[in-house]
Order: C-alpha cells, then structure tokens, then sequence
C-alpha cells in the first residue's frame, strides 16, 4: 500500500471547490509485475492519504476531471492473473473532524474493467467543497446563573418533595430578618449522569425550579413556614419504548442531587395549577406502575471500568434480596443481572427463586483462565410473575462443582403493578395503561382523605398542584404523567455557600488546567509560566467542582468536564489546545476504597470483565465534536481534537515537584548535550510465539535516524547481554546500570518496546522502583515512551505504578510519559509508536513548537485504527502544552578537507544558525561538540526464543570537547587517538550549542556525516607518558580516607599534553574505574568524559555511585592517552548512612595560630545547608566569642569556617577551647570539640 504525504498543498480554483490536490501516475511492467508510482499493484494496492478543510468542520471532497487510458496487453494479463477486482469503487474516503477543521482520509484503486477490457487511471483531482451545516444542540448561555447574587448548595439522596425549612436557612448563613420570600429562586439539573454521547440533547446549566412558599403570604419568612419543592434523586428510570417496562440507571459518580437556592431580584418560579380535563374519562385508574431495584457496589472485579458488583459469592452461597410493594395487585417483572468466574472445564451458575416466582437456573458459560480471557462471563435473566406478597423476597444461590468458583448479584430489579391507595407520607405514582392518542384517565386515589395535596411533577421544573375531588382527578394522557400524592416532606442536607463563578463566561482559552484544590497554587504557577513564556497564550485554572457546579448541578460526573471543554471548543473561534488535569485519578469515583485517589475523575470503559476491552482513557476529554465518541464509532472518525495530559499526584509535594521539573525543562539550567540523546530499549522473545521486541525497537531506530540524523542514537537490548539464573527467574543486572547510566546521563526521548506490568519492565526486571529510585537525573528529563503493558496504571489507588514514581520523581526521573495504562499488544503498540517517532520530526515549520500533547494527540490521529481500544490504554502523564526539548537552532561546520587520521591534530570549525543557514551573529555561549568513529556493527545472542539480530551503533568517542562560541562562531582542536578503526569510512561530528545570555536562552544542534575517518597520521611526535589522574568524592575538596553517604560521585581530574583516549576500540584501553577490587564488574566510563573548555588537553569524569555500602571502599581509575600510554590513581573513601547526621575529622589550620584559624570538617550531608554555630572559650569556660553561619557543601568537606576573634577580643597566648554545633536541614544537631593555641 502506498502512503501519500499527509499534509497536502492546496489551490483556490473556484467559487464551489476551496480546494484542491492533483494527482498523477506512472506505471512500469518489470519482471512479470507491475508498479504503480514505484509500488508493487496487488489486490490490497490503494493509493491513500489525507486532506484537510481549513475553513471548517463541514465540508465533503469529490473525485473529479479522473482520465483513464487502456492498459497494455501485458498490464491486462497482469491484472487479469492476479485475480483483480473488477467490481469496487475507485474512489472512497472516510472523514472526521479534528480541532474543527474537516479531515479527509482517501483511497484510489487506480483501475477500472470497462466493456471487458481494463484501464488504468493516469490523472484525477481531488475537491473540497464546504457545506453549511446546522448543529442540533442548542446555543448555550453566554453566562453561568452563578455569576452574580448569593448562592447557597442543598442536596437530597432520593426522590420526593423536599422542605426547606427556617433553620435549614439560618445554617446557610441568609440574613433572614430582611428576607423577601418572593425573589428566592431554587435551580437544578435533571436527575441522573450526562449523556456520554456528545450529540445527546442535554440542558443548558441550571434550570430554575418551580417552589412552594408555606406560610409566607405575610411577606415574611418565619420559623414555622417552609419551602417546599419536588425533587429527583441521582438514580432514574428509564421507559424503553420497545419492552414497556422500565429499567434503572445507578449514578455512577454520586449518590446526592444538588440544587441552589438563591435570593435574587426577581419574583421566583412558583407551582402552576395543573389542567384538569372537562370530557368524560375513556380510562379509569385504580392501579400504578412501581419500580424498585437492589444493586450493591462493593467489587471491582478488575480494578477497572465502571460496572462494579456484589459481594463475592462463593459455591451454595444464597443471598436473600427483599423488596416493599404495599398493595400489590400481583402482575409483576423481575430482571437480573448476574456474574460469574467458574474455569473450564468446569461451570457454574445461579438460582433464583421467591415470592411468586418458581426455581429457575441460569447458567454461566466457563472462562478460560488465561490473563488476558475475560475474567468472568455475565449472564441476564427477566421473566414475569406473580408477586404473591407485597414483601416480596428472592433467594439467590451461586452453584458449580468445584470450589474455586466465584459469582457476584449485579443487580435485581422489579416494575409491578399496585393499588392506587394512599397510606401516608409520599406515595409517587404513575400509570403505562392509561396513555394513549385522545385519552383522557380519571385518577382515583383510596385514602384520599389522608392526602395533603397531590402535585403533578411529569415535568420536574414545572411542578404543578392538581385539584382533587373526593379523591378523584381527571388529565388528558396522550403521554405519561406523573404524580406524587403526599402529606409530609423528606428533609435536606444543607451543603454551604457557593462562590461565585463564571465558566460559561470564559473564551479565548488556549489551555485548562482541572486541577484538585490541594493542588491550586501549583496549578496556578504552572499558567503563569505558560503564560509568560507562550505568546498570547490564556490558561485557566478550575476546580473539579467549578465545573460540576455548572454543568452536573455540583454532582461528580465524568460527562461534566468533556462538556466544559466542548462549550469552549464550540464557542471560540479558535478552539482550545490543551487540558491539563491535575490530580491523581482512580477506577472508583465514589470512595468505596481505602485510600482512595479519585482526585480528578477519569473515565473507565463500560466493560469490566475482560482484562483486553476494559480500559481508563482521558482520550475521553478530547473527543468534541458532536459524532465523535469514545464508546461507539459511527460514520465520523474519532479524531482527538486537543492534547490532553494528567499529574498523577497525590500530594502538594508531588504537585510542586512536578511543576519544578515543568518550568526547569525550559531553562538553561536544562541545556546540554543530553538534548541531542536518544535510548531504545528493546526486549527479547520469552515463548516461540512472542513478538521480536528488539526487531521493532531496531526498525523505530532507523525510522529516527533518518527523519533525524543530528541524534545520536544509543540501543539496549536484552538479547544483547549476558543473563543470569536466579531463584526469580532470569536477570540481567548489566542492563538495568545501563539504562540508569543513561537516564543518569539524560536523554531527549528513551523509548521502551516489550513485556512489562505495574511495577517494571520485562521478565528480567531490567528496570523497576529499586533503578527509578536512585536515579540522579536533575534538569536532564527524558521523554519517556513505554510500548508495555499498564506500566503506568494511575487510576489504582492500592498502588503507585513504576510508571507514576517515573515521573513523579522529584529532581530525577522523566519529563512526561506516554504511557500504558493496561493490557496492551505489540501490533498496535508498533503501530501507534511509529506515528510518534513521525510526529516528533516532520519536515514542517509548524511542528517546531508542537508540544507533547500535540504531539501525542497527531500520533494517535495518524494510526490506522484511531479508536482501537490498544490506543486508547495509552496515556500522557506529563505537562500537554510542554514543547519537547528539541534545540531550535542549527550548527553548521565549515568544510573538513583532511581525512581524520590515528595521531593527527585537528582543528573544525563552525557557526550556529537559523534554518536558512545564516548566521546567528549575536549568539555567543558554549558548543559541545562530539566526534565519533565510524559505525560499529553487532548482533544480539539469540538466547532462548530470540533470534540472532545484526545492528550498529556509532557510540566511539574520538573526541569529546568543550569550545566558546562568540558572534555565532566558534572552533575546536583536538588530537585523533590511536584506537580508531583504521579503515577509511564516515565518522559523525555532533554538535550541541547553547547561550546563556538570560534565563531563557536559545540552543542549537547539528551534526555532520561527511567526515572521513581512517589510516596514520604520517608525521606525529611519540610520548611516553600517560595522563596526570588526580581523584575526589563529589568536588575537589575531599581528600583521601574522606567520608561519603551512599550515593558520591566520583570525580576525575585528567591531563596530558595529547589528549585522553576515549574510542573504546581498543581492548583494555578505556576509561575505567574498578569498585573494591572487583575487576568483573569495573565501570567503563568514556561516555562520561568530558574536556574543559577551548582545550583538549584537560578535562574530567564525574561518575555517581548508587547505595553503596556503609564501610571504607576504594577506587582505582586507570585512563589512556591518544597514544595508548596509561595511568592509574587510587582513592580511599568511608561511607556512612545518610539516614544518620555524622561529622568527622573536625579540625582548625592554622593551629598555632596568631590571627587567625579555619576550621574543616567531614560530613554525610552532601547538597544540604548546614547551620553552624563556633563558641570559643577560656581555660575557665568563659564565654569569649559565639558567630553562626549557614554554608551549603555540593560535597563532602565543609570549610572554611574562619575565625578572626584575637585582636577582636584582645586575647593572650594560651589554650583555648571551642565547641562547634552543626545543625543539618532536618533539624539534627552534632557537638563536636576541640583545643586551640594562640602565640605571638
């Protein structure tokens, strides 16, 4: 199949047609097959790509002005052996609209059978022509009615009419001494959850509620008078047109309905009087339709969707279920809902029987039991009866032969039929029989003398008293009427003040951030930054309950936030771009569980059972236009309309850190070299039938490479090192210190291909919460994507995944991730993960800027199934309008004529640019640049099911340096080691440049592939002398037998007149430090050299240790010249647990003294401030002198402390005593003593 370029020029042509693509086509027989524009034709051959409306969402494209030819006799034959069709359209094309501009996805079968003969199509143009196109939904308001006035929240957990009393008032805080009851108003929604579906009607915010004042005619509101108001609970019914029968629909994300009072300056919704019918009645109604249903949601089988069940049954276990139908007439339907798990070959089933209603069995088909099986197979029952008692109970058993299966009640539900009989409080009632075309029905009420009054509440805005007549009333009921007959009111729960708001008020919003209260101020300095550093870019910063207030009456639902977006995205003339929603996120929305992290709502599928279809997605926010929707797909493609992300925190620690990493990444404190890194990591096979991981990982690197070649590319797959057996299986530590070298190291993007789950990836565990956690990464973020199962399952409240710890790391771990959130397949995972790579570098101007949402959100619009459920499992956790860390700016060399050779010295020069390759002359900063021999190539070890795999890496450093750049220009010198390949062949010369001219610098990268590398320098003076190696702990300071935590760093300090070899080509002949003495496990460290400034001859190694143990350890370094002369140094080093403050080796220089001393110390509290307190006394413990001060140590040495008190204090030769107290960040103090000397 052959892919046409996705963003397609256009021509303006005419009145009719806004645009226009013109294609041409070639055709070539070679060797018995044909090509079509260079592609090999075959039944499945189509010609695709896209195209884009820009001026609007509707529009439609036609295939016009095509011209055919005849095909050769050859060509025919061809098409006539291959079986090709004859019968099918040539032209088809699909579309959706994306950020509301219409998208056209085409396919041309470029042949045509025309009176027996074939033709083949030489030219076609494709047209887009707009429509004009009027949406159903209604307009909405321009303004929320909670924008202005005093507003007060109350709720209410069923169904019925509610009061509202003087004290309920008086506990909302109303001035009720001067209240004029006539202006009080009382706003709701409809019960029940939102539509999911966008193109579902749904009302415009809140809706004014018709009340009843008792006991106000006096225009006053006092103790004994009350409101009254008829109300829906969250839980509804629904009539379905095709049963007549009703079936129920729990609330999902809330067990109250709320409403808002106010007092306003208007009179208030009142009752109506309902229409009473004059004509004679053609039904009499003695009977009513009543519902009730039993559902308890205490299990989520899965972790995951929304259906969640009873308590867990196991075998012969029987629930007995009851239900109250006072003056039951009999007729009676019963529906269930049952779950089961019983593991082939066995079976398992459920029992029901009650008042009524004989035995029945249902059975439950078996599941396989494999992980990714469903898990359990859910089963209905309905059936009619005939209810024998108006306390009907149903006894349900679970049954299987064998004990390992398990059964879950979803739910029982039953419509039956009672008399019209009132026996107090609140009777509701309602009637199918009577409703009919021209029907008018006489309601006649037993009891009646016990009624108060009977309200009509069809419409539960406009509620209405009905006019009894010896308990008789008379309405037309050409369609189904309701009412409530009632003689006292249930009470409310007040809910307090609301703030006033305004989100329907909001337009020209680039960004949203949903962010939890805890988290405000972070969600705030987050839009500050954003729009302080984004050109006429708007944030908004709102409260899950903002929301919900204006659009779910302040109940929870998920529906709530997509809708806000939607009201923006349809509103502005330029919809918005991101959605940031800021808070951790949980499968349970109503707190079932302990410890819950429902902090911002997310969305889960309707499927619970089956571990492949049930899934978490905030893909859910980004479907806007009115045929798109995550649950169904219909003729429009579901095309993500703005980049959505998510913090997955729980606590203001994690929310600042998160925005730290956010506003550093954007910093030249963030510049360096790691911006032009990138690691695939690839798994190996562990069955036969497994996918070969590394092959994919290995085919996205050469995807990379080519689209961008500046990168340099690192690759680590598991076949490729040795792995050792232990009582867990199969590890490999070398290949977990490799990929925490590497983040260590930083790098733009690291991307993971293979087997993993919630707590790291692969089988061999070669990365989990013990690597994240040591991690020391700061300002060197990597975009992290992981094409592996629910590594980042956010939404599990008994467990932070390794996927959240990666980013949730403060000063470490990633940027962003794009991220699984379950169960996923490694067809689909290639296929999304190479439209990533594609979207990261598209030849276009525009996508310099595309942020991680945009990119993501392209990504997954560019698959070839958009909607799959694959897709959809994966995730942002990460900032969506953060723009990747790829440099903006380009470095260019000058011509290089020579031929680098072993021994030579060389000087390249260069300049930083713009894309139009001019100079940038008033950049002036700092290039890296680094030249590595040519590609290597290696194969993997075909252990177990992995195949032998052949691939190269270009990762041998000739040199790696450090120069000025001044007015854009800049040169470097360097000596070429003799450890090259000496074959002649193209090396790379990579080049990373920043500036720091302010806090928001600019930086370049660039490389060149033209360099020759190969064969002796001819002239060269020899030396025999190896490097000058001088060693620390963390900074210069230390010194030998030094104290260290667990984590130091090692530092190197080299020189020597030719430079330091770095090639790794040689055998034996690198960087290396060896831990202990423990020569199999010495460290390779050339990747970690790096030259001092403008010079070649000098430079260092800072190399971190992680979680060494306590007690004295030595290093021994040994590193090469160019000319393969080596040196070696040793370091002696105690570490001391960082868990405990600890000072050693206190001491004062000069001591004698005669003016003055400095005093030095070790400690464990490396990066801390430290408070220290110096008290010098006399030989009779008199006080002399007292000074504090605060010093912060990067190392372990912390001086000087000086002290200049002998003239101050006019003190005379003798000894003296100080007492020093250093106090670390944590508030632990150590007293640490000694002597001093004073002389003349």
């Amino acid at each position: 199949m052959r892919i046409v370029a996705l963003f397609l020029s256009f021509l303006l042509i005419s009145f009719s047609y806004s645009q226009e693509k013109q294609f041409m086509f070639s055709y070539d027989l070679q060797d018995d097959v044909l090509f079509c524009d260079e592609e090999i034709v075959d039944t499945s051959f189509r010609i695709c790509g896209d195209i884009i409306s820009q001026t609007g969402s509707y529009a439609n494209i036609d295939f016009v002005d095509a011209i055919y030819v005849d095909c050769t006799k050859k060509e025919s034959n061809f098409l006539f052996n291959l079986s090709a069709p004859k019968e099918i359209k040539n032209f088809t094309f699909i579309s959706g609209v994306e950020a509301k501009k219409r998208r056209f996805l085409y396919s041309i079968w470029p042949f045509r059978y025309v009176d027996g003969g074939w033709q083949k199509l030489l030219f076609v143009s494709i047209k887009v022509q707009n429509q004009e196109f009027s949406s159903n939904r209604s307009v909405q308001s321009k303004n929320s009615v909670l924008s202005e006035g005093d507003w007060f929240k109350i709720s209410i957990h069923k169904t019925g009419i509610y009061k509202i009393t003087y004290d309920d008032l008086q506990s909302l805080g109303l001035n009720l001494d001067d209240l004029n009851p006539d202006f009080l108003q009382l706003y709701g929604m409809p019960s029940g959850m939102l539509p999911l579906l966008n193109s579902e009607q749904r009302v415009d915010g809140l809706q004014e509620v018709a009340i009843d004042l008792v006991g106000m005619n006096d225009g006053s509101f006092d103790v004994s008078d009350k409101i009254l108001f008829y109300a829906e609970g969250p839980d509804v019914w629904r009539l379905d047109s095709n049963t007549n029968r009703f079936y129920h629909q729990k609330h999902l994300y809330s067990d109250v309905t709320n409403y808002f009072l106010t007092l306003s300056s208007q009179q208030g919704k009142r009752l109506g009087v309902s229409e009473l019918a004059s004509g004679p009645p053609t039904h009499q109604v003695n009977t009513f339709d009543d519902m009730q249903f039993f559902e308890e949601d205490k299990e989520n089988l899965l972790m995951s969707g929304r259906n969640w069940f009873g308590s867990k049954m196991h075998v012969s276990n029987t629930n007995s279920i009851s239900f109250s139908f006072p003056n039951a007439t009999g007729e009676a339907f019963i529906s269930a809902s049952f779950v089961g798990r019983g593991i082939a070959p066995y079976t398992c089933s459920f029992t029901i029987q009650g008042s009524g209603l004989s035995q029945e069995t249902v059975g439950v088909p078996s599941v396989n039991g494999e992980y990714t099986s469903e898990f359990a197979k859910r089963v209905d029952y309905e059936s009619e009866f005939l209810m024998s008692t108006s306390s009907p109970s149903f006894d349900i058993t679970f049954n299987s032969n064998v004990s390992s299966s398990e059964g879950w009640i979803d739910y029982l539900s039953i419509n039956a039929k009672r008399s019209l009989k009132f026996d107090g409080g609140q009777l509701a009632f309602l009637d199918l029989e009577s409703v009919g075309e021209s029907n008018v029905s006489e309601f006649s009420i037993q009891g009646y003398s016990n009624v108060s009054r009977v309200w009509e509440v069809t419409n539960p805005f406009s509620v209405s008293d009905v006019q009894l007549s010896n308990g008789d009333f008379r309405v037309s009921t050409d369609s189904l009427r309701k009412f409530v007959a009632f003689n006292e009111e249930f009470e409310i729960q007040t809910e307090g003040i609301v703030s006033n708001q305004n989100l329907r008020g909001m337009n020209n919003v680039d960004m949203i951030i949903v962010s939890h209260p805890l988290f405000l101020d972070e969600a705030q300095r987050l839009s500050d930054f954003h729009e302080s550093h984004k050109k006429d870019f708007n944030v908004e910063v709102v409260t899950p309950q903002q929301v919900y207030n204006e659009y779910s009456a302040g109940a929870q639902d998920v529906s709530a936030i997509r809708d806000f977006i939607k009201m923006l995205y349809d509103k502005q003339n330029e919809p918005p771009r991101y959605l940031l929603l800021f808070g951790d996120g949980s499968y349970d929305p109503k707190n079932r569980i302990p410890s819950n992290t429902n902090f911002v709502v997310s969305y889960q599928s309707s499927n619970s059972t089956h571990p492949i279809n049930s899934y978490v997605s905030d893909d859910f926010f980004a479907l806007l236009d009115e045929g798109e929707s995550i649950t169904e797909q219909g003729d429009e493609i579901p095309f993500l309309d703005i980049g959505v992300g998510r913090f997955p925190v729980q606590t203001t620690e994690q929310a600042v850190a998160m925005v730290d990493k956010v506003i550093s990444y954007s910093s030249v404190e963030s510049m360096g070299t790691w911006r032009n890194e990138v690691c695939f990591v690839g798994d190996d096979k562990d069955w036969e039938f497994d996918s070969n991981h590394s092959e994919q990982a290995e085919n996205l690197s050469d995807l990379l490479q080519n689209l961008a070649p500046d990168l340099n590319i690192n690759k680590i797959y598991i076949d490729a090192y040795p792995q050792e057996s232990t009582p867990g299986g199969q590890r490999a530590p070398i290949i977990n210190q490799a990929i925490n070298e590497q983040v260590n190291r930083g790098a733009l993007l690291i991307n993971y291909t293979g087997h993993g789950g919630e707590v790291g990836w692969a089988h061999e565990r070669i990365l989990g919460l013990d690597d994240i956690n040591v991690w020391e990464n700061k300002n060197k973020y990597p975009l992290f994507v992981t094409a592996t199962c629910e590594f980042s399952r956010f939404d599990d409240p008994a467990r932070t995944s390794a996927g959240e710890y990666t980013v949730l790391a403060k000063d470490a771990g990633a940027i962003a991730m794009f991220t699984t959130t379950r169960v996923v397949y490694s067809s689909p995972n290639y296929d999304l993960n190479e439209s990533f790579i594609e979207q990261m570098f598209l030849d276009s101007e525009e996508n310099e800027e595309l942020s991680m949402g945009d990119l993501i959100r392209n990504a997954k619009n560019s698959t070839v199934n958009i909607a799959s459920t694959n897709h959809r499992n994966f995730t942002l956790l990460g900032d969506p309008a953060l723009c990747l860390a790829t440099p903006k700016y380009d470095v260019f060399i000058n011509e290089v004529n020579d031929t680098l050779k072993a021994f030579g010295e060389y000087t390249i020069s260069g300049y930083v640019g713009g894309s139009d390759g001019k100079i940038l002359s008033d950049f002036s900063g700092i290039v890296y640049p680094s030249v590595y021999d040519k590609p290597k190539s290696h194969q993997t070890l075909g252990k177990d099911y992995s195949p032998v795999m052949q691939y190269t890496l270009q990762n041998n450093l000739i040199f790696k340096g450090v120069a000025s750049v001044e007015k854009g220009k800049f040169e470097f010198s360097f000596v070429v080691p003799q450890d090259i390949n000496y074959q002649y062949g193209s090396g790379k010369v990579s080049l990373y440049a920043k500036e720091q001219l302010n806090e928001w610098g600019r930086d370049a990268a660039g490389s060149n592939h033209d360099i020759v590398i190969g064969g002796t320098f001819d002239n060269f003076e020899v030396n025999s002398e190896g490097p000058v190696i001088q060693l620390y702990m963390n900074d210069t300071m230390f010194v030998d037998g030094g104290m260290t935590d667990e984590n130091p760093s090692l530092l190197a300090v080299l020189y020597d007149e030719q430079g330091i070899n770095t090639v790794g080509n040689g055998i034996g002949h690198d960087l290396v430090v060896v831990l202990d003495e423990n020569v199999q496990n010495s460290l390779i460290l050339n990747d970690y050299y790096e030259s001092d400034l403008n010079t070649y001859k000098s430079g260092k190694v800072l190399y971190p240790f992680n979680d060494l143990e306590e007690g004295v350890h030595e290093v021994k370094f040994k590193a090469w010249d160019v000319f393969n002369n080596s040196s070696e140094e040793t370091l002696k080093f105690v570490v001391v647990s960082a868990e405990g403050f600890t000072i050693e080796n206190l001491l004062n220089y000069p001591n004698p003294l005669t003016d003055y001393t400095h005093f030095y110390f070790n400690h464990n509290a490396s990066g801390q401030s430290l408070n220290i307190i110096l008290d010098i006394f006399d030989l009779k413990g008199k006080l002399i002198s007292s000074q504090s001060e605060d010093l912060i140590s990067i190392g372990y040495n912390a001086g000087p402390v000086s002290w200049e008190g002998v003239k101050e204090y006019n003190l005379v030769e003798g000894i003296y005593f100080y007492r020093m107290i250093i106090k670390n960040e944590f508030g632990d103090a150590i007293e640490k003593s000694g002597s001093l000397v004073i002389t003349e």
